[in-house]
């Protein structure tokens, strides 16, 4: 695989993939992984599992790769629909991300862009109590990264001593793609000590997805926030749907 990198208004974004799949005709998948995911996780290796489909693979900004001009979901969001409008302007596009990256895929507006997968979206922050801690703890290790602190502040809305609130509902009033969406079926509530996260969709924010009508909402068994390891076949078989429209 090689790796690409494509000038926005916003500042670079990087993507992975096979030298077919960014020169090639058949639709492409572009994957956006999550928050401080690993170089090369589940959702870079997925060539083998989709068929008469391409991928290229891409992270949130900052993380494995340059920032942006400033860091929040909306300016993710145009700086992946910007490549995807002008560097696949003929492709067929499935958009898939999961957690912060499920939400930047919510906000894809590219024309090419024909559906999407999301995994486990964290619509309120203000909720996603688990996530404080690890949060808190790279607030700590890094005082003078400018970058990470930005972004858990931004995105987040988390600081050393408050949550402020970040809502991100607002992206499936102006969804107009058809989106299926994955979560886990370990609840969030009640607050709980935990091994592996739960969900970090909570009940109101799964029923007003159930109500959309532009989305399917689908429950991943046995999984918590990281659906794609925890129920990989359920992942797998959602995608192939997303991919065969």
């Amino acid at each position: 695989m090689e790796s690409r990198t494509f000038d926005t208004p916003f500042g670079p974004i990087v993507l992975v993939g096979e030298a077919a799949a960014f020169e090639g005709t058949r639709p492409l998948l572009v994957t956006i992984a999550g928050a401080f995911a690993i170089a090369r996780g589940p959702l870079f290796n997925l060539a083998p599992h989709i068929g008469d489909c391409d991928v290229v693979s891409g992270h949130l900004p900052g993380n494995h790769c340059p920032t942006l001009i400033s860091a929040s979901v909306g300016v993710y969001a145009s700086a992946y629909s910007h490549v995807i409008a002008n560097a696949f302007a003929g492709r067929t596009v499935i958009g898939c991300g999961a957690s912060i990256g499920g939400l930047v895929a919510l906000g894809l507006r590219a024309p090419q862009v024909r559906n999407l997968l999301v995994i486990e979206p964290p619509l309120v922050m203000s909720k996603v109590w688990p996530m404080w801690p690890t949060l808190r703890h790279k607030l700590a290790a890094g005082p003078d990264d400018k970058a990470q602190r930005d972004f858990i502040v931004n995105v987040f809305g988390v600081t050393e001593t408050a949550v402020a609130e970040r809502r991100y509902d607002g992206l499936l009033e102006a969804l107009r793609k058809p989106a299926r969406v994955l979560v886990g079926d370990r609840p969030l509530f009640p607050e709980a000590p935990f091994e592996k996260l739960p969900s970090l969709v909570d009940e109101p924010e799964r029923a007003l997805m159930a109500a959309h009508p532009m989305i399917r909402l689908s429950v991943a068994p046995g999984a918590g926030h990281n659906v794609l390891q925890e129920s990989q076949a359920v992942f797998l078989a959602a995608l192939r749907q997303a991919i065969a429209g």
